[in-house]
């Protein structure tokens, strides 16, 4: 059994991407590390796992890796192979599956036109950037799609996902949702887009594949003993509870998965499809297209969101904003000098996974020397 007690060079809570990363790199310097994983299996929101069908599945849903950084590309290259693959999603609206984010193709159903790439730009022109300082997510929304399409898309889904009325949510939400004035049908736009050869799980396994890394499952940091001690602790779980919720607890959106297998090779048409106007689930995620396994089965996902589980999301309204700030201003004093606060739950922040890798690299940078 592992010994927790004791010291170590460096003490990592929670084994995500970020965790992962920032392990690594200490171990490479021959530093101690200790990672500590409330869950059953490291990877946090990324493990996935073959099941029953021989399917490579992520028990929370559907994670395809993009970036355009040149420098995370090539660091996480080192432990992997890649299965590259360009995410679709279609949105089902009126009984038809319209590609989201929006292009010539959707815009086109939905208003029944046929308008060109040059009259689809004056159409937005007109009818949409009527915020100059979007103010919520739906504003913001607006501004890049107009008042139409967002009704149509946009404003149920925001709200079915977040269970909140998307004039409350921060516009950042919807800022990063591009609008394609061409037929491009695919999701993003990054320059490396793919998934690890094996999964995620494996990625992670190699990556801390090391004689200076122990891994700590199904243990919570908060049971230590006394008598572990510490150069530099870095926390990746919600900041509230760091703190024991000492100025109320932060709200974190929750996600629920329902998987089915059905002896067909394909379920949906793509990768994903949203269900904005219709159903309890907001959307389904189908494996096989991300992983391009053949199966003549296929499992896929129906996906809910709650409140109340395990930590997904950031919910990033004003007032929650406010109440982070209180407890980043706790980080901030003398007394965790040598805690340092990072990654979606302890920041939070909603980031991509290659920005998480990111920033564990530049902290790691930052730090390294000491």
């Amino acid at each position: 059994m592992l010994k927790i007690s004791g010291r170590y060079d460096i003490v990592i809570v929670g084994s995500g991407i970020t965790g992962i990363t920032l392990a690594n790199l200490f171990a490479a310097q021959n530093r101690s590390v200790l990672i500590i994983e409330k869950l059953s299996h490291l990877g946090g929101n990324s493990f996935d796992y073959v099941n029953h069908a021989g399917l490579l599945v992520n028990r929370y849903g559907g994670h395809i890796f993009h970036t355009n950084d040149q420098e995370v590309w090539d660091y996480l290259s080192r432990f992997t192979t890649w299965h590259h693959y360009k995410h679709k999603v279609k949105s089902f609206v009126d009984g038809q599956y319209l590609s989201i984010p929006v292009n010539r193709t959707t815009a086109n159903i939905l208003l029944g036109t046929h308008y060109s790439s040059s009259q689809m730009a004056e159409w937005l022109s007109k009818n949409s950037y009527n915020y100059p300082n979007p103010q919520n997510s739906r504003q913001s929304a607006i501004n890049r799609v107009g008042h139409l399409i967002y009704d149509r898309m946009y404003h149920n889904y925001t709200k079915k996902h977040w269970k909140i009325e998307p004039k409350l949510l921060d516009p950042s939400v919807t800022q990063r949702l591009p609008v394609y004035l061409d037929d491009n049908p695919y999701y993003f736009s990054d320059r490396f887009q793919a998934l690890p050869n094996g999964g995620y799980t494996k990625l992670f396994s190699t990556m801390i594949d090391h004689p200076q890394i122990n891994l700590l499952l199904n243990f919570d940091y908060f049971s230590l003993p006394k008598d572990l001690s510490y150069d530099k602790l870095f926390f990746t779980g919600p900041i509230d509870r760091f703190f024991d919720y000492r100025f109320g607890r932060l709200p974190y959106l929750s996600l629920r998965h329902r998987f089915y297998t059905f002896k067909k090779s394909h379920y949906l048409p793509c990768g994903t499809v949203n269900y904005p106007n219709d159903h309890d689930y907001t959307r389904i995620i189908e494996f096989k297209y991300m992983t391009g396994q053949v199966n003549k089965l296929t499992t896929v996902a129906y996906e809910y969101s709650y409140y109340g589980g395990p930590e997904f999301y950031p919910v990033p309204t004003h007032q929650n904003q406010i109440l982070f700030q209180r407890y980043y201003d706790l980080t901030q004093t003398p007394e965790f000098s040598n805690i340092h606060f990072i990654g979606r739950l302890a920041n939070y922040r909603y980031i991509n996974m290659d920005q998480a890798v990111k920033k564990a690299i530049d902290l790691f940078n930052s730090l390294k020397h000491e």
